[in-house]
């Protein structure tokens, strides 16, 4: 559950370029139709980088998936190029908002808060983890590597760093100033 713990701050709405958890770093991309940014997973050499949040929703429960979808992707056209077919339509409901899951996974396509300036609490998929990243005051960069991109990672003041670890959870979860 990453969660902003400041009301200030910049909070943008974006649309996710792609799968990416709750609380992960991402970067702001054009769109090429000219609405929402794209946010995509932040590599390791990007400065400017946001938190990404799910969006916060007041919709009946249970919720059909596709209601967060941005309005570019809506459903889409129902007879498709191949016309109109008989398969098996899935549709994933949520019985609990994405902003209210422990690790919202926020799907390609979905509406989402990019989020900069805040302190925001982190679960461990969040991060890379090390005993000195779970130390206040410890700085933190984007991560390198292949499987880490957009997690937080230790930094030296050498580094870009792009937070401060401002607390840290007894379930090691970290409390996050995003710069």
């Amino acid at each position: 559950m990453a969660y902003t713990q400041t009301p200030n701050g910049t909070l943008l709405p974006a649309v996710a370029g792609a799968d990416v958890l709750a609380g992960k770093l991402v970067t702001l991309t054009n769109n090429t139709n000219g609405m929402l940014p794209r946010a995509v997973p932040a590599a390791s050499t990007a400065t400017v980088v946001y938190v990404a949040l799910p969006e916060d929703d007041s919709y009946n429960r249970p919720t059909d998936e596709r209601f967060y979808l941005a309005s570019e992707h809506g459903i889409g056209d129902m007879f498709g190029a191949t016309g109109w077919t008989f398969e098996t339509e899935q549709i994933t409901y949520h019985k609990v908002g994405l902003a209210s899951q422990y690790e919202a996974t926020i799907k390609d396509g979905m509406r989402m808060i990019a989020a900069k300036g805040v302190v925001v609490a982190v679960t461990p998929n969040c991060y890379v983890d090390s005993a000195d990243i779970k130390q206040e005051g410890a700085l933190v960069k984007v991560a390198s590597g292949s499987g880490n991109e957009g997690k937080f990672e230790l930094a030296s003041a050498l580094d870009k760093p792009v937070g401060v670890v401002v607390g840290v959870f007894s379930d090691n979860r970290l409390s996050i100033h995003v710069f």
